[in-house]
């Protein structure tokens, strides 16, 4: 049920025109995300996976074990050829696109929920100053998977 939440996000993102500060890469990368972010998913949590040593837990040395495994289950599936939606990107669109999902898939790690709902308490506390850095083009403080503090600048990626 949370892929379809997330579709729906997407769509009230597009609605309120946050997808113009997007590139088309970057929107499809987005709606790729939002499919993949759970599949093959377990029924178990990371932290299960973590206490019994699973085969996935060690593959991924107990960091975002489960969002690990959807990316990269996603991205084996999309290598063979009846599956290949990302055919016709060039080798740095390609990338790009890669790298796009992966920081997006790793970002719906639990583990950062409380830290990302206070990083944007705090900008939406600051509705003048959140404005004012999309329509600048200043960067806005994000916190992404590896759980180093970046700045993203609308239409950029996190890199």
């Amino acid at each position: 049920m949370a892929t379809p939440n997330v579709l729906l996000n997407i769509n009230f993102w597009r609605l309120m025109g946050v997808m113009q500060w997007l590139t088309d890469l970057e929107v499809f990368a987005t709606l790729i995300a939002a499919l993949i972010h759970d599949y093959e998913h377990t029924g178990t949590t990371n932290n299960f996976h973590i206490n019994t040593s699973s085969e996935v837990a060690l593959l991924y040395n107990d960091r975002s074990v489960l969002e690990n495994h959807h990316i990269s289950a996603a991205f084996r599936l999309v290598r063979e050829e009846e599956h290949n939606i990302l055919c016709n990107l060039g080798k740095e669109e390609y990338r790009e696109f890669r790298s796009l999902v992966i920081d997006m898939v790793l970002a719906t790690d639990m583990s950062f929920h409380f830290q990302q709902i206070k990083n944007m308490k705090s900008l939406l506390g600051m509705p003048e100053k959140f404005s004012n850095c999309l329509k600048s083009g200043f960067p806005i403080p994000v916190l992404t998977a590896s759980r180093s503090p970046q700045s993203v600048i609308p239409g950029s990626t996190l890199s």
